[in-house]
């Protein structure tokens, strides 16, 4: 990617789907992260920094999702004290999509991941040919555009 500015920049997706609401999920997308840095600092050992890595999860479960947002949610500590070790503690927040709460015009703006949002978004529902079937003209459409990121 690049910056206005011209400056190439390496951005990270760290992409995770879920069907079902998983309290873990923070300590999970932690692992993730130090796997990917672990593998970027094993292949570029020059290197002086990290690249990001934003996590964002795709949730298309039938229920609402409940986990926390963010692995400091995840540790047990006081309220009274938490202020005082914040500098210390491990935190990050992840971006959650629950296709639950889209609406399907709004899934549909992007072309490349139309169908697949609609498959996850409905794939536990009876009616995922129906849905399929009544936005057929439009994944016409997107068979015949160039792809695009």
């Amino acid at each position: 990617m690049q910056t206005r500015a011209g400056d190439d920049v390496l951005l990270y997706i760290l992409f995770e789907h879920q069907s079902s609401s998983d309290r873990w999920m923070p300590l999970r997308l932690l692992d993730y992260l130090v796997q990917i840095w672990n593998r970027w600092h094993a292949s570029h050992p020059k290197a002086q920094s990290l690249p990001p890595v934003i996590p964002l999860v795709l949730y298309h479960g039938a229920e609402c999702w409940t986990a926390p947002l963010s692995f400091a949610e995840m540790i047990e500590v006081p309220r009274f004290i938490r202020v005082d070790l914040a500098p210390w503690l491990v935190d990050f927040r992840y971006v959650l999509r629950d296709l639950g709460e889209v609406d399907d015009e709004e899934l549909w703006g992007l072309a490349f991941g139309r169908m697949a949002m609609l498959a996850f978004k409905y794939a536990r529902s009876r009616n995922l040919a129906d849905q399929l079937r009544a936005k057929l003209a439009a994944i016409s459409t997107v068979a015949a555009e160039p792809a695009r990121v």
